[in-house]
């Protein structure tokens, strides 16, 4: 992961991260399911797959209409490294659930944090709490508690 990844100071910059972690879990995810096809894991992973997708268009819906306040407000006290999961290639299928529910938990702080963060825009931070209680909600039906 380069610098620029890694710099979370701006809303631009936290969105642009979230929407690329987003878009990596729905491949996880994706291919998650298709390693557990024959087991009863894959639908589970399928509906989840579409919860990222969903979440992705969330964000990337934020990004648009909160375009002017992109540049004003500097932030502080997110890096990108202490909520990134690194890609499962390679990954063996009985490692599935615990991947996905490392993923789920960097998410769930990543967006319980920027919501904290984002407080000075009220819409993100109600949508960063959503995506945040998704998380949460995926953690459960993993079968792990979040935190």
């Amino acid at each position: 992961m380069g610098a620029e990844r890694d710099d979370l100071g701006t809303f631009g910059a936290v969105l642009r991260f979230a929407i690329q972690e987003e878009e990596e879990a729905g491949r996880f995810y994706q291919e998650a399911a298709t390693q557990a096809a024959s087991s009863p894991a894959a639908r589970t992973f399928e509906e989840m797959a579409e919860e990222h997708r969903v979440a992705r268009g969330t964000l990337e819906r934020l990004r648009r209409e909160e375009v002017a306040e992109m540049i004003l407000e500097p932030i502080r006290g997110l890096s990108a490294t202490s909520y990134h999961t690194p890609s499962t290639a390679g990954r063996v299928a009985g490692q599935l659930q615990s991947l996905a529910a490392a993923r789920e938990e960097d998410l769930r702080r990543f967006y319980a944090d920027a919501g904290l963060k984002l407080a000075f825009l009220p819409q993100v931070r109600r949508a960063l709490q959503r995506l945040a209680q998704g998380a949460e909600a995926r953690l459960s039906r993993l079968g792990h508690n979040p935190g």
